[in-house]
């Protein structure tokens, strides 16, 4: 009798197992088959105060907005390149506020002798756009006039000359300042204007 016992428990127990190892390789397919979240490439040089999950129908500047970030510091902190592709799953850092602007600001001098404005610039990060603009600091003349856009290489000086608005000719002196058109960084001069 204990023999047959013996023999009917050892054939439960290897079905059992042999059940239980199905079940087991049945869970590791469905698992494997689910959608998995998409990792950003995120910038190693950012620092995350916290992680977001892409929901349908978000953006860079939904997101961006939720933080009380620009939509250029989330891509900044993520390594995207094109912004506007997230995708439902997709795992994104969330930067400290400031954070995407901290190393923008390279060095930026100015002069204005008559009717023209000379820039140069060096030491910036990364190639951006920038949109020169300048305004009266005295505040005699109202408004910010712009001069025209700077295309700076990453780490390479630039020097452009720009022609001076006729309403700002006569102003002794001038606040210069550098838009970055993708970040929206602000670097700006204060300087004499030499009539």
């Amino acid at each position: 009798m204990k023999a047959i016992l013996k023999f009917i428990s050892s054939r439960r127990l290897r079905h059992a197992s042999s059940l239980a190892l199905t079940v087991l390789l049945a869970l590791a397919l469905l698992a494997a088959a689910l959608p998995q979240p998409v990792q950003a490439a995120t910038n190693p040089n950012a620092p995350c105060v916290a992680n977001y999950t892409v929901m349908k129908g978000d953006s860079t500047s939904s997101i961006a907005h939720n933080f009380g970030l620009g939509w250029w510091e989330i891509a900044k902190a993520n390594s995207l390149t094109k912004s506007y592709k997230l995708k439902v799953g997709q795992t994104l850092c969330i930067p400290p506020k400031g954070w995407a602007g901290q190393k923008a600001a390279g060095n930026m001098t100015a002069t204005a002798i008559g009717a023209k404005v000379t820039i140069t610039v060096s030491g910036f990060d990364a190639r951006y756009i920038w949109a020169v603009n300048a305004k009266d600091t005295t505040g005699s003349v109202t408004g910010n006039y712009k001069l025209g856009q700077m295309v700076i290489p990453k780490n390479t000086a630039v020097t452009q000359v720009f022609p001076l608005p006729t309403e700002l000719r006569n102003a002794p002196y001038l606040t210069v300042c550098l838009k970055n058109l993708t970040t929206n960084d602000k670097v700006c001069r204060y300087i004499i204007h030499y009539p």
